[in-house]
């Protein structure tokens, strides 16, 4: 009998130790980024930090990633990136690319001036998904999870994204930026002004 409250007494503490030594998935994540710098930011963007919270994200249900409430960024110099990440899945518009009425950049990029809306915007033809949608988990994102993603495939390099934070500087300038992705549902980066 003694030998068996030992034993529990052993399985408990290594129980406790294990579940000390687990990473909790946290929804959020800050990252520093320059969209000014050589390569617009994109080794920070491919690092594993920033995919293995993608991964983790997804993978718990929380499909689309915005910027934190209250907690804009810059394109024209350093800056801190509030990421979260929450569960999402109705858009209140779903238009096709050529209805997203803005100044083109190429068959991807469209940026303000907009025919719609007051404040300036980026719009990234990266279309979001909800969580029912068929496919790799990864093919649920949304908001700025659907550029990571891309980022991820390999679709999106290094020059496509200084492209990306080229047209985010000039259109953006000293401006703080919000992504929100909880109207449209291609994936777009408004000023907070």
């Amino acid at each position: 009998m003694l030998f068996t409250i030992k034993q529990k007494k052993i399985t408990q503490r290594n129980k406790t130790k294990k579940n000390k030594n687990k990473v909790k998935y946290n929804n959020k994540l800050t990252i520093d980024i320059d969209f000014s710098a050589k390569d617009g930011g994109f080794s920070t963007l491919r690092s594993n930090k920033v995919f293995s919270f993608l991964r983790k994200s997804i993978k718990k249900g929380n499909n689309l990633i915005q910027t934190v409430p209250g907690k804009p960024f810059y394109a024209n110099k350093k800056t801190k990136l509030y990421l979260q990440a929450i569960q999402f899945s109705n858009f209140t518009l779903t238009p096709e690319w050529n209805k997203v009425l803005c100044k083109s950049h190429g068959k991807w990029l469209k940026s303000s001036p907009c025919k719609i809306g007051t404040r300036k915007k980026v719009f990234v033809k990266y279309k979001g998904y909800n969580l029912k949608s068929k496919g790799h988990f990864l093919n649920q994102s949304s908001g700025f999870a659907s550029y990571l993603y891309q980022i991820l495939r390999g679709e999106i390099d290094e020059k496509k994204h200084i492209k990306f934070a080229n047209i985010l500087r000039k259109t953006m300038k000293n401006d703080p930026i919000v992504i929100h992705n909880m109207d449209v549902n291609w994936f777009h980066l408004k000023s907070d002004a």
